[in-house]
């Protein structure tokens, strides 16, 4: 069995949304957008590790943002096939082997006391049944959700679960394993005594003790027949089990583990061991909810511990995370990705969807060169090519532009095919500004004709991904004059019509340069320091040097001019960066 889906409703900063799930699900976000809400969620109505007391509401349980009087948690489980399951919740499983668990809590208007109740049933309506409602979680010995926290004492649950794990290997051994280790521990014993006399024969110790036994005999004489020993090793094999220490082994020597990346490994071992067992067990149903498994591993360790997860849990596992190479190990299908708007939480195309899968899908190749950073993003800024990406980056630091602080990203989608990443974007509810250059092209099989390829790239794209704007529309009566002309200098009414869009389209995060970037960046305000640096005073020259080896060039440029390119911060190349921090503002 599985959670299918989550309804939440004046819960927190969430209004009234409805999330699907997988048996391997995903929750991606920025930070305090609503992740451990959404987790606190279902643990209410699965996790034992809270208590009754701890489940009951508080004023700050219910939506933050208008004045609400009614929270509900409701989760729907499917595909229920477990006997024990079946069992404790008898007639409250429904013929499709579906079953609701919800939480409502109620704060009257006057007082402002809370209420608050459980209930079940085998569909929405029956939830609503007085019969149905009860007042604790009386089944979670046989239906609960283990949750790994994102903050993890480490070390002491590595020694608390070490000793468990060898509780029990040690209940599972076969008679002749068991016949062996008896063999080994009277072995063991026997190395022990020998290991204490010889260190207790050595003169330093020695003379330690018999001073020490003179002072005891000294100071009482009830010492006098009895004498202290030190001890190297305990002598008890029971004892010395118990204080068992992981270490490494390099080229036969040990070194004790103490990095926190790997002893999150271990945590992560031990906890998953803990529950394997557990989970084959016909008498319950475990499912698991990991926050962050990521923490001080590196990229490929953190893929490594992913997949170990996603293999090793035999249960529903829900994860969150902030890691690009952890979400790269999840069906694209699998992701819930939460965003904020107006203070409150929303989630991506409704969570776990086929629509997200087949968009990011279709990406294919170009996946691979996406920063994945921008699937954490508020706001990603897609331009045509290195050249590009490596300005807007330089121009940002250059111009106090704290990028990450307003969650915004810069993805080069390597030529002019923006519509798979806006597509991608749109459907994980991450805005987009683009910004492409203002090509004129011959048109194919009749070369006597130009066109306005770059202006015809946006409204193709405004057209199938935006929403219709009234004044765009009104411009496009006329969108027909921007093809057809015999020269690739345009004509007074065309340019002006460019620019009548080129207002409209701005005020949607959507640009064209006068030219390309070359000519934009000649035309912002440093010319003389491209004059400098390209030891020419022609503008076209300077501008064909530009546009050799582009994305080598316009870095060094900018790396030789680091500091003195301020003068920039009003010229038209640098709008799209201002859209994306308005946006960005607008998304926090």
């Amino acid at each position: 069995m599985k959670i299918s889906e989550v309804k939440i409703k004046g819960f927190r900063n969430f209004k009234n949304e409805s999330i699907k799930f997988k048996n391997h699900s995903l929750i991606m976000e920025e930070n305090d957008i609503g992740k451990s809400n959404l987790i606190y969620a279902l643990r209410i109505l699965l996790d034992r590790s809270l208590s009754e007391v701890d489940v009951e509401p508080l004023d700050s349980d219910f939506y933050v943002h208008d004045e609400v009087y009614d929270l509900s948690i409701q989760i729907k489980f499917d595909d229920i096939a477990e006997d024990c399951i079946k069992t404790k919740f008898k007639g409250s499983i429904s013929e499709k082997s579906e079953l609701y668990l919800a939480y409502y809590a109620t704060k009257d208007k006057d007082t402002g006391e809370i209420t608050y109740y459980f209930a079940k049933g085998k569909d929405e309506e029956n939830l609503a049944k007085t019969e149905n409602r009860f007042d604790s979680r009386y089944y979670l010995k046989t239906l609960r959700m283990e949750y790994l926290r994102s903050s993890r004492n480490l070390e002491n649950f590595i020694k608390k679960e070490k000793k468990n794990l060898l509780i029990s290997k040690k209940s599972k051994r076969t008679d002749e394993e068991s016949a062996l280790d008896l063999l080994n521990i009277k072995k063991a014993k026997d190395g022990l005594e020998t290991t204490n006399t010889n260190i207790n024969n050595l003169s330093y110790v020695k003379n330690a003790m018999l001073e020490i036994n003179n002072d005891l005999e000294n100071l009482s004489s009830h010492h006098k027949d009895k004498t202290v020993h030190f001890s190297a090793i305990s002598e008890s094999i029971d004892e010395i089990q118990n204080n068992l220490e992981l270490i490494s082994k390099v080229n036969n020597k040990s070194i004790a583990i103490g990095g926190d990346g790997k002893n999150n490994q271990i945590f992560i071992s031990l906890w998953s061991n803990k529950y394997i067992e557990e989970s084959e067990s016909p008498l319950n149903v475990i499912l698991y909810c990991v926050e962050e498994p990521e923490a001080h591993l590196h990229p490929h360790q953190q893929r490594q511990l992913s997949k170990f997860l996603l293999d090793t849990l035999k249960g529903q596992l829900i994860m969150s995370t902030h890691s690009p190479q952890i979400a790269a190990e999840f069906n694209p299908d699998s992701i819930i990705r939460l965003y904020n708007k107006a203070n409150t939480t929303y989630c991506a195309d409704n969570g776990c969807s086929q629509e997200i899968g087949n968009t990011i899908d279709s990406f294919g190749y170009r996946m691979s060169i996406i920063p994945a950073e921008a699937f954490f993003s508020r706001v990603v800024l897609l331009v045509e090519g290195p050249s590009e990406e490596i300005f807007y980056k330089a121009i940002s630091y250059e111009l106090g532009i704290e990028m990450d602080k307003y969650g915004i990203s810069i993805i080069n989608v390597d030529g002019v095919g923006f519509a798979e990443y806006i597509n991608m974007l749109k459907n994980l509810n991450i805005k987009c500004v683009f910004r492409t250059d203002n090509d004129i092209f011959q048109i194919p099989y009749n070369p006597d004709k130009f066109r306005c390829a770059g202006v015809q790239r946006i409204i193709g794209l405004y057209k199938k991904y935006y929403e219709k704007v009234d004044n765009i529309e009104h411009i496009l009566l006329n969108e027909s004059k921007l093809s057809g002309f015999k020269s690739r200098e345009l004509s007074d009414e065309v340019k002006s019509l460019i620019d009548s869009l080129k207002i409209e389209f701005e005020k949607i995060g959507i640009y064209i340069s006068d030219i390309d970037l070359e000519n934009d960046i000649y035309n912002s305000g440093i010319e003389e320091y491209l004059k400098e640096y390209y030891k020419d005073t022609d503008k076209s020259l300077i501008i064909n040097k530009m546009q050799q080896r582009k994305a080598i060039n316009l870095y060094g440029f900018m790396k030789k001019y680091q500091g003195k390119l301020s003068m920039i911060k009003d010229s038209d190349i640098v709008k799209p960066l201002y859209k994306c921090i308005e946006m960005s503002k607008d998304n926090a």
